[in-house]
């Protein structure tokens, strides 16, 4: 029993199409639409025709509205149907094709990053990155062999620790003793690091192994 044109599960239709949309996009949403629409319009024919036979006792229904009152409700709830569908349907594509720009733009930033990564990973120089408070963020694998430490022991150290020099000069020398016990002379090179906003986010150390060159100078002289 449908209930006509009293039923209450009529505002259900326009809850059908956005579904229709949000799953199927455009032609779900239509099909939809017109689906509600051809019920919208067999509920406005049933309340002069009665298609639908009516259990007695379970609903008292008033008179029929007359007819051009009921094609004009008909009229208005399959336009409205037919608009939620429009709007539906174009929101849930363009949601879609946000997504799916989103999807790639990622994607390209995930290549890009990891592009970069494997560019400073294989750069033989050590590097080094250091954070506003001045702790290790990033070391490079040359920089983990130079120091004899590998790059979860020297995440969140000090760089100062290792460069004492590093966030007040641009360049210099220190003398560091790695794990082994053998000393060695860096010579380093610094800047600074900022984010996409162009504030300060840190700094950088680039530094070479020159112990070899130094004793050669040394037995030159």
């Amino acid at each position: 029993y449908s209930g006509r044109n009293e039923s209450g599960f009529s505002i259900l239709f326009p809850f059908y199409v956005i579904v229709a949309a949000i799953l199927a996009y455009r032609v779900g949403a239509f099909l939809a639409a017109a689906a509600g629409s051809l019920a919208v319009a067999t509920l406005a024919i049933d309340a002069h025709a009665s298609i639908f036979p009516i259990v007695p006792g379970m609903l008292s229904l008033e008179a029929a509205p007359a007819l051009p009152q009921t094609i004009y409700q008909a009229f208005i709830n399959i336009t409205a149907i037919f608009m939620i569908a429009a709007l539906s349907s174009y929101l849930a594509e363009q949601i879609r094709r946000t997504g799916a720009a989103l999807e790639v733009r990622t994607a390209s930033l995930m290549d890009l990053t990891a592009l970069h990564e494997a560019i400073v990973r294989s750069i033989p120089s050590g590097v080094l990155t250091y954070d506003q408070g001045g702790a290790v963020s990033f070391a490079n694998t040359a920089a983990c062999r130079t120091l004899g430490i590998d790059a979860a022991a020297l995440v969140g150290r000090p760089a100062h620790g290792i460069f004492p020099r590093a966030q007040s000069s641009m360049g210099d020398e220190s003398v560091w003793r790695d794990p082994a016990g053998a000393f060695h002379v860096l010579a380093y090179q610094t800047g600074t690091l900022h984010d996409h906003t162009g504030q300060l986010s840190g700094g950088m150390v680039v530094f070479q192994d020159v112990t070899d060159l130094r004793n050669m100078e040394k037995t030159v002289r």
